[in-house]
């Protein structure tokens, strides 16, 4: 599968942002850091594979004194930086009607 890891346009977001990540098909959670913006959705980097094709809800924490920003996704690639880390490209498919708060 060609990877797509050159097809973000913003990079080096400040303080690394964080990312809670909720597999909805495999129900299991993560967290990771925003790395950019995909003309098509985000890329986050985890220390969890996901599948591609696996929807998933995404809270974004934009900095200390800011609310999450949830939405909702799916995976649409997956690069493996290590053993450990892995690089995610997320569609995103829909913001929720009441997108900003703290993840349930």
């Amino acid at each position: 599968m060609e990877e797509r890891d050159n097809s973000y346009t913003s990079t080096d977001f400040p303080n690394k942002i964080k990312v809670s990540l909720r597999d909805l098909d495999r129900d299991f959670e993560s967290s990771g850091r925003f790395v950019g913006i995909l003309h098509d959705g985000i890329m986050i980097e985890s220390r969890k594979p996901f599948c591609l094709g696996d929807r998933v809800e995404v809270w974004i924490m934009i900095d200390q004194e800011t609310p999450f920003l949830n939405c909702f996704g799916q995976i649409l690639w997956i690069k493996k930086m290590s053993s450990y880390l892995f690089k995610v490209g997320i569609k995103i498919q829909c913001f929720p009607a009441a997108s900003i708060g703290s993840p349930a």
